[in-house]
Formats: structure tokens, C-alpha cells, sequence
């Protein structure tokens, strides 16, 4: 152990060497130099040179004495961004000292030391903005001296990006169907239990079963604990837990689409408690008819939702998976230790799911038929086991998050009992009999059973909605009329020049505070996410613009974005007539 200490000390000391520039250094670093022994000033501004791109975020790998950051940072515009990654923490701030004193941290972050996990959590929010748009940069030797981390950072750059692909993918092809839900979801269970009412309610253990392959192998040992931990179903894993006489103390449903509602519409769950976000397949919580428990995330807090409900309802920490959510829900209900088992994240024997559930393949035939293709990861144990971008998005996720939450002071253990599958970074693995024998000894059942209490309804709350959602539907009428009118007036514009005079400028003005007036409540937030993606990625200012293509850039991101927000507003309105409609048919009918 000292021997290896003593050399990571010698690989991180460097010499300062003058150059033969005035005022200038050069570094050495383990036999390489980072800079010219001639002139770092001018190497600096030939190496940066065509390397700062418009509307792109850099990564810096090595900032040496900082001459390269230096002069990029000075290239940088808006929307432009640099991360600088440098291993050798005390060069880092040598270099800080000599060249980067006064730093825009508005534009520039740096990642010090060789955890490449700072990295990723670092990049994970801007991957979105900068998708296809992040430039690798590396500073000559750096590649030589720490070759692991120079693939590593292009790995994390690779995946993070293939991730976030993904998600942009899931919201434009589900965008529509979660905003119908909310709609319906809101609507038809104004009486749920609101999360935020739950919170710190219990002091138990929380175990989560997902439907990964080795869930299986547990489920003898789930079945002992009823009452002993406060144990949920992800999603679909309702099916193997019922097949195997496992009642769990709540069910948790995120996804809006057809096939989700599959998995739940032949099952009878009314005697465990449902909790739902207010995107899922509508016809879930519609047909369910024990206690239900209502949730959203960041993305759909809308303001219709505190008018229905006349309180926040509480929101969760997103992902991909309902995994996912499961995590934040147990952190928030208890203050006890949480588990995870099933969680596999990997195609576990050749598996897609575990015995049991609706959904289990082969995973060959699986991959195949929907074009993806496997990769190797570490593993539960230590050794590369095959799994996906999908998998790896959720795995992301759930490392991003307890990072956060770690950072914000919270205490939860979190333990991963589902001895298989991926490694998952920030939770303690540990054998299922040994999380039971230390955590789950003692009976609960009484604070488990009266957590979901609730006041009874009050007999106007129908009539208090449904006016609710016609003053909605008579801003969205409003909404439309706006729109139309500013489509209109951009399309009497002369194509030939596209000059918008201080008469348009002024009608479009007001018409624009009209729109975001209209727009405070939020209520399209799903709905919108495809157009706003296209409207803020599709219409960039292009390198050496000029005054026309500035013009005709504008006009047509403008043209877009009323009509996408004039047909999305019409398809809302659609939807909230057809509900009012409904529910006056249905309540005249008793």
C-alpha cells in the first residue's frame, strides 16, 4: 500500500521549465511536455485555433499551465460553453494561479482529479441543450500520460449522448398521449391521496421489487416480511408478485402508454394501494378502485394541478424507469434504510424480465426485433455483463440521483440486494437474507395501515372542477385566437426581404404578452416539449450569419413556434371538451 501511494505521488509531481519566450513556461509531466519549450503563448493560439464551435459545448482534457483554456475561453460567445477536465489537482492549480484567475464560471466548469464520475454527473444536465453538439478536446500528451481516462471520457460523452437520444425519442413519441393522461388523470381523481401528504410517514424498512431476472431467487424470502418493510411493486413486477401469493403494500404506475395499461387491465389490484403519476395510462387509475395515491415530476407541475387539487401534490425525482421513481417515493415516505432487489439492468440468463411477468422474452429475439444492440458493463460482482443503452439510462439515473440527494445532506441508506445484474454506484451491495436479518425484524403493520388517511369529499368537488377545466378551456379558445393572429401577420410579411418594420414589431409584441399570459398556468407542458425542442435547436445563429439569413432564421423559428403552439392548444381544447362532456353525460346518468 505505501509503495503505491509513494508512486502515485511521484506520477503526479511536474516541473515548471522556462521557455525561451519571455515570461512564459513550459510543464513537465511523467517525461511529457504539456506546453512548447519555445513559445507556449503562440502554440496555445495555433493549437486552439477551428476548435471553439459555434453553439457548442468543449471539453478540455488537460489544462496543462492553462494557455489552451485561456485562449478558448476568450473565444467563447453565448451558447457556447467549456468543461475543463485536469487530473493532477495541484497542477490544476498552478495553472489557475498563472493564466486562469478571473473565470466566467457562467460558461466555464472545471472537473478536477481522476474520478470520472464528477464528469458525468457535471455534463448530465447539458447533454440535452448540446445534443450533437459537444466538441472533445484534448491537450497534447494527455492521451499518452492518462490513456484509461482519455477512453473513458470519450465512453462517458458516447453514452451520455446515446442516453439522452433516447429520452428526446420517448417525449416526442409519447409527448401527446401524457398530456391527454394528465388531463383525465386530474379530472377523474381530484379525491387522491396527494405524495407530498405522506411524507416521513413511516419509520420501516422500504423494499422495491423490480421484475429484472434474478427478482425470482428473492421471492421466497419477500414473502416472510409482510409487515416488516413496506414493500412495493414496480410496474409490471405486480404480475410475478401475485402469481407467487406476495401481496405488496403499494403498486407504482408512471407509464402513459398502451402497453403499460396492458400489463395492469386483467389483473385485480383494488386491495393495494395505487400510486400513480398523473401522465400514466389514464384507464389505470380510472378502473382502480382501492386508495390511490397521485404524484408529478418537475416537467408536469402545472398549475392546473394546486387549482384541482387546492394543495401541491408533491413531486418526484425523475428517470426512465418506474424503478426510478420508486427510489425518490420510498426516500420521501420513510426514514428507514431502502432496498432494492430485482433491479438487474442487465439481460440477467439470457432474460428480459424475470419469471412471471407479462413481458418476460428472450433477450436475443427481443434486441433484435426492436434493432439494439448489446454492451458490456461491470457487473454486480465485479465481472461485464450484457446490457443497453436503456438499461445503462436507467443505471444512470439512479447514480445521478443519489449523488444529488448526497449532496443535499440526506442520511437514507440505500442497499442493493438483487445479486446480479449491473454494478449500481452510491448503493451498498449486500446479500437479500442479510438486509432481512438486520433490518427486518420488527412488525410495522400499524403504521403501515394507516398511513393513506385521508378526509372524505366534499359534495361539490365535481362542480368545483368542471368549472375549473372550463375556465381552462376558455383560455385555450383565447390561446388559439392569439396564435392565428400572430400566423397571420407573419405570413403578410414580403418573403422577398423578411423585414419585420416597428408597426409588426409592435402588433407581435403585444400579441406575445397575450400568449405568455395565456401560458402562465403551464397546462401544456408534455404537450410542447417536441416543438420547443425542434423551435430552440433548429434555428441557431450560424457561423458568419448574415443580415438576411438572420432575418429569414427569425421569421421562420417565429412561424414555427405560433403554429406549433396554435395546433398543440387546439388538440387541448379538443381533449378538455370531450372530458366536460363526458363527465356532464355520465353525472346526469348518476
Amino acid at each position: 500500500m505505501k509503495c503505491s501511494i509513494n508512486n502515485e505521488i511521484e506520477k503526479s509531481k511536474y516541473s515548471l521549465i522556462k521557455s525561451k519566450a519571455q515570461d512564459a513556461y513550459t510543464v513537465q509531466l511523467q517525461g511529457f511536455l504539456l506546453h512548447s519549450k519555445f513559445d507556449p503563448l503562440k502554440e496555445a493560439e495555433k493549437f486552439v485555433k477551428n476548435k471553439i464551435k459555434k453553439n457548442h459545448l468543449h471539453v478540455l482534457f488537460g489544462v496543462g499551465l492553462g494557455y489552451y483554456a485561456k485562449y478558448m475561453i476568450g473565444l467563447l460567445k453565448d451558447n457556447e460553453m467549456l468543461i475543463i477536465i485536469e487530473p493532477n489537482e495541484n497542477l490544476l492549480k498552478e495553472a489557475i494561479k498563472l493564466n486562469l484567475k478571473d473565470l466566467d464560471y457562467k460558461k466555464v466548469m472545471i472537473v478536477k482529479g481522476d474520478d470520472i464520475s464528477d464528469f458525468s454527473r457535471i455534463i448530465h444536465p447539458y447533454v440535452k441543450q448540446y445534443l450533437g453538439k459537444i466538441e472533445y478536446i484534448e491537450s497534447p500528451n494527455y492521451g499518452k500520460i492518462y490513456p484509461e481516462m482519455s477512453k473513458d471520457i470519450i465512453e462517458t460523452i458516447k453514452n451520455s449522448t446515446a442516453i439522452e437520444i433516447l429520452n428526446i425519442n420517448t417525449t416526442f413519441y409519447f409527448a401527446e398521449q401524457w398530456q391527454r393522461n394528465l388531463l383525465y388523470n386530474l379530472f377523474y381523481n381530484y379525491n387522491a391521496v396527494p405524495l407530498a401528504s405522506l411524507s416521513n410517514k413511516l419509520s420501516c424498512p422500504v423494499v422495491i421489487a423490480s421484475g429484472g431476472p434474478s427478482l425470482i431467487k428473492q421471492l421466497p424470502l419477500l414473502k416472510l416480511i409482510k409487515n416488516k418493510a413496506f414493500i412495493i411493486s414496480a410496474g409490471s413486477t405486480i404480475n410475478a408478485l401475485l402469481k407467487n401469493h406476495i401481496q405488496p403494500d403499494a403498486i407504482v404506475t408512471i407509464d402513459g402508454g398502451e402497453e403499460n395499461y396492458r400489463n395492469f387491465r386483467d389483473i385485480k389490484i383494488d386491495h393495494v394501494p395505487l400510486f400513480f403519476h398523473s401522465i400514466t395510462h389514464k384507464d389505470i387509475p380510472l378502473q382502480h378502485r382501492g386508495k390511490k395515491v397521485i404524484f408529478e415530476d418537475q416537467v408536469s407541475a402545472v398549475g392546473l394541478t394546486e387549482k384541482v387539487f387546492q394543495e401541491p401534490i408533491g413531486f418526484v425525482i425523475g428517470g426512465p424507469s418506474v424503478a426510478n421513481i420508486c427510489l425518490d417515493i420510498a426516500r420521501q415516505i420513510t426514514s428507514g434504510p431502502i432496498c432494492v432487489i430485482g433491479q438487474d439492468l442487465a439481460y440477467t440468463n439470457n432474460l428480459t424480465h424475470a419469471t412471471g411477468i407479462i413481458n418476460q422474452q428472450n433477450a436475443d429475439k427481443y434486441l433484435q426485433s426492436r434493432g439494439r444492440k448489446l454492451i458490456l458493463q461491470k457487473g454486480y460482482y465485479g465481472e461485464d455483463v450484457p446490457t443497453d443503452y436503456v438499461f445503462l439510462s436507467m443505471k444512470k439515473a439512479f447514480e445521478n440521483y443519489i449523488s444529488f440527494i448526497n449532496e443535499q445532506g440526506d442520511k437514507h441508506e440505500f442497499f442493493n440486494a438483487t445479486e446480479g445484474g449491473l454494478q449500481i454506484e452510491g448503493m451498498e451491495n449486500i446479500a437479500f437474507s442479510s438486509f432481512v436479518n438486520e433490518y427486518c425484524q420488527k412488525n410495522y403493520e400499524e403504521e403501515i395501515s394507516t398511513m393513506f388517511y385521508k378526509n372524505s369529499e366534499q359534495a361539490d368537488e365535481w362542480e368545483r372542477v368542471c368549472e375549473i377545466y372550463e375556465r381552462e378551456r376558455k383560455n385555450l379558445g383565447e390561446l388559439i385566437n392569439y396564435c392565428e393572429k400572430a400566423v397571420n401577420i407573419l405570413k403578410a410579411i414580403n418573403k422577398n426581404d423578411l423585414q419585420f418594420n416597428s408597426v409588426t414589431l409592435n402588433k407581435l409584441a403585444k400579441l406575445d404578452k397575450k400568449i405568455t399570459t395565456s401560458c402562465e398556468n403551464n397546462i401544456m407542458s408534455h404537450i410542447l416539449q417536441p416543438a420547443l425542442f425542434i423551435v430552440n435547436n433548429n434555428y441557431l445563429e450560424k457561423e458568419n450569419e448574415s443580415f438576411k439569413e438572420a432575418n429569414e432564421r427569425i421569421y421562420n423559428k417565429n412561424l414555427k413556434l405560433y403554429s406549433e403552439l396554435k395546433s398543440k392548444s387546439e388538440k387541448m381544447y379538443s381533449w378538455l371538451t370531450e372530458i366536460i362532456e363526458q363527465s356532464k353525460t355520465n353525472y346526469k346518468m348518476g
